[in-house]
C-alpha cells in the first residue's frame, strides 16, 4: 500500500534530505559467515511486508551470539528503520519500502537492506518518517533514481539525498494519529470483506451438499 501525498506541503514544513534526518547503514552479507539454527535474526528484505511493517517469517535465518559480536556496525536497534535497497519485481513494487524495528538486541542488517537511524531521537517521530518513505511522495523519487535491467536497486547516495518533507514534531505526531486511525480502519474493513467470503463459501458449499443430497 502507498499512502498518497500531496505535493503541495504547507509553509512551515521543511523539504530535507535524509542524510539532514538519519545516519545510513548498509547491510553486510552475512552467508559468509555461516547461518545458525538460532541466535540473532538475519534481517533482509522479506521481513518488510508491502504495507511497510516488520514481519518475521518462516524463511529468517539466524546467526550466532560469536558472529554478531564480531559485526556491531550491523547490529539493528528499536525504531531503527529498514529500507529495501533491490528489486525483481517489474513493477518496482518493493524497493524503497520501509519498516520500523521494533526491539533492541534481536538483529542483525542483512546485505540489500539498509538502515536509516534518527540522528536526533527528541525531535522526530519514527512512525511519521516511515508513513513518509512509504507515501507517493518519496516512493516516486526511489523509482526515478532506481537502476538496473533484470535486478533493480538503488544506491546509498540516492537514499542519502532522497527530499523528505518534515513538518514541526506536533504536527508530525498528529498526522501519525490520523493515519493509524485510518489504517486501523482498514484493517478492521478487510477482516469484515474476509470474514465475509468464508462465510459466503460455507453457505457455498452448504448450498452444493443439499442440492447433491436432494
Amino acid at each position: 500500500m502507498n499512502l498518497v501525498m500531496i505535493d503541495n506541503f504547507p509553509k512551515e514544513w521543511q523539504l530535507r534530505s535524509a542524510s539532514e534526518i538519519f545516519e545510513f547503514i548498509n547491510g553486510k552479507a552475512f552467508y559468509s559467515n555461516g547461518y545458525a539454527d538460532d541466535g540473532y535474526i538475519v534481517v533482509d528484505l522479506l521481513n518488510i511486508n508491502l504495507n511497510g511493517k516488520f514481519q518475521l517469517t518462516k524463511k529468517d535465518k539466524y546467526i550466532s551470539s560469536d558472529i554478531y559480536q564480531k559485526f556491531p556496525k550491523s547490529h539493528l536497534y528499536i525504531n531503527d528503520l529498514i529500507i529495501i535497497m533491490t528489486d525483481i519485481t517489474p513493477t518496482l513494487g518493493l524497493i524503497g519500502k520501509t519498516a520500523i524495528i521494533d526491539q533492541n538486541n534481536t538483529y542483525v542488517l542483512n546485505q540489500r537492506v539498509g538502515c536509516l537511524r534518527m540522528l536526533d531521537k527528541n525531535n522526530v517521530s519514527i512512525n511519521f518518517y516511515n508513513y513518509m518513505f512509504n507515501s507517493e511522495f518519496v516512493r516516486r523519487q526511489v523509482i526515478r533514481n532506481t537502476l538496473g535491467t533484470a535486478q533493480f536497486y538503488i544506491n546509498t547516495p540516492q537514499i542519502k539525498n532522497l527530499i523528505i518533507p518534515s513538518p514541526p514534531l506536533p504536527e508530525q505526531k498528529r498526522i501519525v494519529a490520523k493515519v493509524d486511525e485510518l489504517m486501523s480502519l482498514c484493517d478492521r474493513l478487510e477482516e469484515q470483506i474476509n470474514e465475509s467470503k468464508d462465510n459466503a463459501d460455507v453457505l457455498m458449499q452448504a448450498v452444493l451438499k443439499e442440492a447433491f443430497e436432494a
